[in-house]
């Protein structure tokens, strides 16, 4: 009996569409010149690195819920804690979850 293995294929940083500062125009990359961290995003059994680090949780969720197929109705969680989708992922968030809110330890969300 053959036993197939996941393949994890990691997406390159041309698969993302560029940010916006919110007016429609390109947001100014962070670190010129440098190669940007990337945050491991997940939602469900979906999952990747990409390099979102100075993004609204918003944006991520609208840029990567195509690729990481995210409901409206997931809550974004960085470091265990739930955060807002006005929240600007910093350098030193690691992980990015989307969960269901029955998911979310503690009680029911919004």
């Amino acid at each position: 009996m053959q036993v197939r293995q996941k393949r994890h294929v990691e997406p390159t940083v041309a698969a993302l569409p560029p940010s916006t500062d919110g007016g429609g125009e390109p947001a100014a990359p962070n670190n010129a010149g440098q190669s940007q961290r990337t945050v491991f995003c997940q939602c469900s059994i979906h999952d990747g690195h990409f390099p979102v680090s100075g993004m609204s949780v918003g944006e991520v969720r609208r840029v990567l819920a195509p690729l990481l197929h995210i409901e409206s109705d997931t809550v974004a969680v960085i470091n265990g804690q739930i955060v807002e989708d006005d929240v600007v992922i910093g350098d030193d968030v690691a992980m990015l979850n989307f969960v269901k809110p029955s998911s979310v330890k503690g009680g029911t969300w919004r």
